[in-house]
This record gives structure tokens, sequence and C-alpha cells, in this order.
């Protein structure tokens, strides 16, 4: 079920968020294969398929920490944080009322993103060492979408339409947010880094 949500909503998240993105540019994953996923989910997460959150992913490509800031402003006018969640899933720390809902509205738009976990790897205190200095920043957003049966188009549904909304599908992918530098180098020591993470079994 999840890879097939997967396949049908994978291109047209990546042309949606190219589509609003307005720091750095968007850089199209495509959706994670097959055996890898059946390797993590066994590695990581005590073969529970429901904790992957990677098979649709994207990378937001910027040239300085400044830029993640900037973007990180930007997103924060479309998304609201751990709707539907249950306390005890809900990201440590977060606050979640009906105004995470409304959030974005004031500046006329819907807000499209629930926000469920989100990874810091460029806070000065996050431990690099075993992942050889790389950093990122890394989101999972929830998202909801209808499918025309016709034509196998997706729509994107606003949060706040997601309990009301016949037919609803929803889906959590990953926005990775990554300095130029680094994505250059990540392509480079792809090979490393899968050596890497056969050790750890990650």
């Amino acid at each position: 079920q999840l890879f097939l949500q997967a396949q049908e909503i994978s291109a047209a998240f990546q042309l949606w968020v190219s589509g609003w993105n307005q720091v750095g540019r968007v850089q199209h994953g495509n959706v994670k294969s097959c055996s890898r996923a059946i390797q993590k989910t066994v590695r990581s997460y005590r073969r529970d398929p429901s904790c992957l959150t990677d098979l649709v992913r994207c990378t937001v490509v910027v040239r300085e920490v400044e830029e993640v800031l900037e973007w990180l402003k930007a997103l924060k006018c479309q998304t609201a944080v751990a709707v539907g969640l249950s306390a005890g899933d809900k990201p440590r720390g977060a606050r979640v009322s009906s105004e995470d809902v409304e959030m974005g509205l004031r500046d006329g738009g819907d807000v499209y993103m629930s926000i469920t976990n989100i990874k810091n790897r460029y806070k000065p205190s996050e431990d690099t060492s075993l992942s050889g200095g790389y950093r990122d920043l890394c989101l999972c957003v929830e998202v909801g979408w209808t499918i025309d049966e016709t034509s196998q188009c997706c729509t994107f549904v606003p949060v706040r339409d997601w309990a009301k909304t016949p037919g609803l599908r929803k889906h959590i992918c990953e926005i990775q947010v990554l300095l130029e530098e680094m994505h250059g180098v990540k392509k480079l020591l792809h090979k490393e880094y899968v050596n890497f993470r056969n050790i750890f079994c990650e």
C-alpha cells in the first residue's frame, strides 16, 4: 500500500514542491527502491513498514546556511504541525492547536502539509562524527490528495479539509535541505556511504 501511494504521488509532489519553492533549487528524487526499503525496515524499524517516511523524497539545494533559515521561514507559511497525531506520537515539544491548521491563511493561502518530524543536522550540538561530517535539514511532511480516476491526476487537499474529503489519500514525504557543496560531495561519495551504512546495519 505504501509503495502504491508513493508511485502515485511522487511525480506530483516533486512538481508541487518545485512550484512553491523560492529558495535554492529542487532536486527531484526517485521513489526509494523496494530492496532498500525492505533493508531499512528490517535494520532500523523492527520489521514495521509503517515507519518508512522517505519513499517519496526530494532535495532543496541552497548556497549557504542563511538560505536554510530563509527556506524555513517560507515553509512556515504553508505548514501545520503534527495534525492528527496522538500526544504520544507528536514530535518532542510539539504544541498543536487549531491555530496550526489556520497558519498561512493570513497570507491568503491554504495549509497543505503537516510536519511530522524534523531532523536538524546543522545544530552545533549535532554529533556528525559517525556520518563523516554530513549535515542537512530533513523534514517529513504529510500531504493529502485525491485522484481523478479518469485522468489519474492528483489534486492536493488543504489540511483543514482532510477530515471531510471523500476518497482522501495521505502519505508522508521527505524534504532534505542541503548546502550546494555538501550536495556535490554526497553524489561523489555515495558508494562509500552505502558501505558505511552496511557496516552499521542502518
